[in-house]
């Protein structure tokens, strides 16, 4: 083990330097994360034990129609959307931070630049085929005139 704490790992040809701690936290929260996994397929209206949700999963010729049906076709595609979704937004949120280049970036960091958009955005779209005073004011630095609101102030 170095300074930095890494200690090299090697299974056949591959290595690899890695920290046992942080791979002893990792073997932990996918332990949790399988056990969470197995709780939401055994457990519901309909409580199925573990041996059935085996046997759905690898053999599935050996169940009632109604387990099979609960096990693969609700609990399991519900389970790994929510799982594909927290994945999701984790990688949402890693972009989100490096976008900003900001390791605590959260929804509020820039909430009054995008509101400011969202207004503009707004007032352009109010009047259909015309753009409005607040959009052309932020575009030429002056105020609307008639010309601008495309005629419909009564010109």
């Amino acid at each position: 083990m170095n300074r930095a704490g890494l200690r090299a790992i090697r299974i056949g040809r591959l290595s690899a330097l890695v920290r046992p701690r942080a791979l002893a936290c990792l073997a932990f929260l996918a332990l949790v994360a399988l056990s969470l996994l197995g709780f939401g397929l055994t457990h519901g209206s309909l409580p199925i034990p573990t041996s059935a949700i085996a046997r759905a999963l690898f053999s599935p010729e050996g169940l009632t129609a109604e387990t099979h049906y609960i096990v693969m076709d609700i609990r399991l595609p519900r389970l790994l959307m929510a799982v594909l979704c927290g994945a999701m937004l984790g990688m949402a949120g890693a972009a989100m931070q490096s976008i900003t280049r900001n390791g605590l970036a959260d929804p509020r960091s820039y909430r009054r630049e995008r509101r400011l958009q969202c207004g503009r955005a707004g007032a352009d779209l109010s009047v259909p085929g015309a753009e409005s005073g607040l959009a052309s004011a932020g575009r030429n630095g002056r105020g609307a005139t008639h010309s601008d609101a495309g005629g419909l102030a009564g010109a």
